[in-house]
């Protein structure tokens, strides 16, 4: 008879350990003055740290050797500050 394993502690701390998971994924990585996520083939802009003024989004971003294009910038992430 094979032994009994209990496993409701490890069913409780899946959703701990996918949250970990998924926040170490989204940590966005810095080139420049931005911040941006890839998802393997393209970039996403997802911040600026910057002092500001007029601004160039670049077109791609060497990532590993690889310039990968740049194809969106996440919403909200680069807003005209009020006057």
């Amino acid at each position: 008879m094979a032994p009994h394993v209990k496993t409701a502690g490890a069913t409780r701390m899946l959703p701990v350990l996918l949250l970990l998971l998924s926040v170490s994924a989204l940590k966005a990585a810095q080139y420049g003055d931005f911040t941006y996520s890839t998802n393997g083939n393209n970039a996403t802009i997802t911040g600026y740290t910057g002092a500001g003024g007029s601004v160039t989004i670049p077109g791609s971003i060497p990532v590993n050797g690889i310039n990968l294009p740049v194809i969106s910038i996440g919403k909200r992430h680069l807003q005209v500050a009020p006057a």
